[in-house]
């Protein structure tokens, strides 16, 4: 199995090149963000649900963004669509933040 650390870099240096890119985007808010979608994913019913291939991708963005506490920023829900469409919802992938922050 690949280490870990291999798969979270590419959406870890992508976080990081769009965090920074931002005038006035806070990493500190970023990371914020990034812990609440990392524990939405680290939930064994979400993970059942978003591995489920009747479930469409929309369903699955539908239920991040509903049980979010907050109304997640654009950048947020930019990065979730990209892990969301490239494969299955993996904690791995939305904890690769604590890599690059």
């Amino acid at each position: 199995m690949a280490e870990l650390a291999t798969i979270a870099r590419p959406y870890a240096d992508a976080l990081f090149k769009a965090a920074t890119a931002g005038a006035g985007v806070d990493l500190g808010s970023t990371a914020a963000w990034m812990d609440e979608l990392a524990a939405i994913a680290a939930n064994p019913q979400l993970r059942q649900l978003a591995d489920n291939p009747k479930v469409t991708a929309d369903q699955v963005f539908a239920v991040f963004t509903g049980v979010a506490r907050s109304a997640l920023p654009d950048m947020a829900k930019n990065f979730l669509r990209t892990v969301i469409d490239n494969g299955p919802v993996s904690y791995t992938h939305l904890r690769a933040h604590e890599t690059v922050l």
